[in-house]
Formats: C-alpha cells, sequence, structure tokens
C-alpha cells in the first residue's frame, strides 16, 4: 500500500543580493524583493534517511506556513531543486553561491500564487523531474533542497512573503507519497 510520510525542514534560511544569509534569526524565512529593493530567496533541506532505500516516489508536496504577505497580490512564486537537481548544501555554500543556486527562475517544478495571503499552503510539486530529484538524492545520500523565489522579482517596490523557519512550531515540510 501506500505510504504517506511528513518530512520537515531539518534548515533553511533566506539568502539576500546583497550576499546576506538569514539562518535561524528568530525572523521568517523571506522571499520576493525588499523595502530597499534587494532579492531575496529562500532554501529549505529535508533529511530523507527516514525514508526506506526501495521507496518509489510517485506524489510530493511543499507545506509551507506563509506568515507575512506584503504587496503580492499579483504575485507568483516558482518552487524548484536547490543546484539544480537539489543535493547540494545551501548550509555550506556562501550567500553569492546559494542565492545563484537558488534561482529556480528556468529550472523549476511549478509555479504557485498560494503564497498571496497568509496562513499554511500545500502545493504538489511531484512533477517527473521533482520525483526523478527526490529518488537520486535519497540513492546519494540523505538530503534534499528547495528553493523559492517569487517569479518576476521585479524591482522597484517592496513585495514579499515570508514563511515559518525549520526551527519554529510549523516549519516547511515536505509531504511524499510512495
Amino acid at each position: 500500500g501506500l505510504v504517506r510520510v511528513t518530512i520537515p525542514a531539518k534548515w533553511s534560511e533566506a539568502v539576500r543580493s546583497d550576499n546576506q544569509e538569514f539562518v535561524a534569526d528568530g525572523n521568517s524565512d523571506f522571499f520576493g524583493i525588499d523595502s530597499s529593493n534587494r532579492t531575496l530567496r529562500a532554501i529549505f533541506r529535508f533529511n530523507l534517511s527516514n525514508v526506506p532505500a526501495d521507496a518509489q516516489f510517485i506524489s510530493a508536496s511543499l507545506r509551507v506556513n506563509v506568515e507575512s504577505a506584503v504587496n503580492v497580490a499579483a504575485s507568483s512564486w516558482k518552487i524548484g531543486p536547490y543546484n539544480s537537481n537539489g543535493q547540494a548544501d545551501a548550509e555550506v555554500d556562501s550567500a553569492a553561491t546559494a542565492l545563484s543556486r537558488a534561482d529556480v527562475g528556468s529550472n523549476n517544478y511549478v509555479s504557485v500564487t498560494s503564497y498571496r495571503t497568509t496562513g499554511v499552503k500545500t502545493d504538489a510539486i511531484g512533477v517527473a523531474d521533482c520525483l526523478g530529484h527526490l529518488q537520486a538524492a535519497k540513492t546519494a545520500g540523505t538530503k534534499f533542497s528547495l528553493a523559492v523565489r517569487e517569479t518576476s522579482e521585479a524591482t522597484g517596490s517592496e513585495h514579499q512573503v515570508g514563511v515559518s523557519e525549520y526551527n519554529e512550531a510549523s516549519p516547511a515540510a515536505l509531504l511524499l507519497f510512495y
């Protein structure tokens, strides 16, 4: 039978275009454009070690708790693999590298609009590429990372979303069926 597992993020950060990283800083992980016209992207890392080695993924979703949504009524967001396949570790990457590897503008699984309002949001990301990346990450080790960015990243005015950090009560979670 099918098994559903919820894997909370074991690490997350917001990375900003002025080469600043924000990890477990007591604030939300933000993505979009801040009030100083800087790009923000979020990265979430999940530990797959409790998933059986022979698991064959058939479905994946990302759940986040949107804590704030500022000027995003017309925005959309891209969710995709950190560093093209989800296997790199943003925790050890410099801010500049993390920002670049979190650019899922063209290499993404889905585009969503659900972050326009606050609350818990769950978006299906289990397209073929995602399921293949999850399978490869499980085979290669135990970590899989996702990145989220605002689709246009158009500067000129603040428009950003803040979601719960990994160490808060309602962290991002990967919902898997295998």
